[in-house]
């Protein structure tokens, strides 16, 4: 059974990271067949243009364009996912501060009424001074 509590994060990380991997290499592998998809229709459609089109256009021009529009749609396709996975970082490690932070609190308020005595804790943060039952208390909140 305690092979079970050792084995089951270790897997549910690599399982994890396997998982996002593949579904980032899953939206890029769709997003090329995208890509594909259209140069294929754009160039099934480049016959069946009027002859007198390619007098007053550069038949390259529109090629090199249809080429970089491509590019550039298949770059954005690619980096949603990306920008998706980044975000999803950036909220999780907010949520680990705020849990951090809160941690620190109740140990600040603690700290503080253990300075008192008298199980008042005292208000702000830093170092100063606090009255309490008409003696002076200094405390300092930022050495250990």
């Amino acid at each position: 059974m305690e092979f079970i509590y050792l084995f089951l994060p270790k897997f549910a990380v690599k399982l994890t990271l396997y998982g996002t991997v593949n579904y980032r290499n899953i939206f890029n592998y769709a997003a090329q067949d995208q890509i594909l998809r259209l140069r294929g229709k754009f160039l099934r459609s480049v016959p069946h243009q009027d002859m007198s089109w390619f007098d007053f256009n550069q038949s390259g021009e529109v090629a090199s364009h249809m080429n970089e529009d491509l590019t550039k749609m298949g770059d954005g396709l690619g980096e949603k996912n990306i920008k998706k996975l980044k975000i999803a970082n950036e909220f999780l490690s907010k949520v680990e501060e705020h849990v951090e932070n809160l941690s620190l609190d109740k140990n600040l308020i603690f700290y503080q009424r253990e300075m008192t005595g008298e199980g008042k804790a005292i208000s702000g943060f830093g170092v100063g001074e606090g009255e309490v039952n008409g003696r002076v208390v200094y405390q300092d909140n930022f050495s250990s």
